[in-house]
């Protein structure tokens, strides 16, 4: 009477042994899976942050280019405007010079019309 018992018991024993095991398995199964996303997600965030690094980078150069070619075209209007100034004023000192000689000579041959008797 036992006996019967007794497999029975040894029976819920090993299904119990083999529902812990797959239970076991299971969870297993579960953690690898989560482990995986997690290298996955890992390795996601890690391209992107590398490609926005590099997008930033890229950014950066580029900003730095426009405003080294920005500065350029800066000095180079100064320099133009510069030199269109000093053109200007050499210009404007020539024309004066001339003019200022043309008064002296209308000025000296006033006087030298003056000095001359006329004889009438």
């Amino acid at each position: 009477m036992l006996l019967p018992l007794k497999e029975q018991i040894s029976e819920v024993f090993t299904k119990l042994e083999q529902e812990k095991k797959e239970r076991e398995d299971d969870e297993k199964e579960i953690i690898r899976n989560i482990n995986d996303n997690i290298f996955d997600l890992n390795d996601k965030l890690n391209r992107e942050k590398e490609d926005i690094t590099e997008k930033l980078n890229e950014f950066n150069d580029n900003m730095l280019k426009e405003l080294e070619k920005r500065d350029k075209m800066i000095e180079e209007y100064k320099n133009k405007s510069y030199f269109n100034l000093k053109e200007l004023r050499d210009e404007i000192y020539a024309k004066m010079e001339n003019r200022f000689a043309h008064q002296n000579k209308i000025k000296d041959d006033i006087s030298k019309s003056l000095k001359i008797p006329r004889y009438t």
